[in-house]
């Protein structure tokens, strides 16, 4: 089954990449974005198929990556712009971008998000390269 995951995975983590990139092609970006999204997903289950600490380090740079992509649609609600998740009365993310409780201390949540995913990636790289003293890696992770 593992075999399976780590060869299979990939190429479908792949193949709704370039999905998603067709889609946004067409101009659909909302549908491009959830493709994307599943498509990352897919990777990172390939990466911690193949070794655990391979996939926390591809599953904390995939959340420094939203967490950064989240702050920068923060910065653009907060100027007044639209957000690709901004579809109607019910699920619009710039009414969340714009409340006051969107940020601490000035900063958008989402900087805190990419600070917290960014030592993920650090912890769990050193992990899988077997550094000496992180073999306590996945206790420190739970810590984080």
């Amino acid at each position: 089954m593992k075999r399976l995951m780590t060869l299979l995975l990939p190429v479908l983590g792949l193949a709704a990449g370039g999905v998603a990139l067709a889609l946004l092609g067409d101009g659909q970006e909302t549908p491009a974005l959830i493709t994307g999204l599943v498509s990352g997903l897919m990777l990172c289950g390939a990466a911690m198929a193949h070794a655990p600490m391979l996939g926390v380090a591809a599953l904390g740079a995939y959340g420094a990556g939203l967490s950064a992509y989240l702050a920068v649609q923060h910065k653009v609600a907060m100027a007044g712009g639209s957000s690709v998740c901004n579809i109607n009365d019910v699920l619009n993310c710039d009414l969340v971008n714009t409340s006051e409780w969107s940020e601490i201390g000035g900063l958008p949540i989402a900087m805190f998000g990419l600070a917290f995913y960014a030592a993920l990636t650090v912890v769990g790289v050193q992990a899988w390269r077997d550094r000496p003293g992180l073999d306590r890696a996945a206790a420190f992770t739970l810590a984080l």
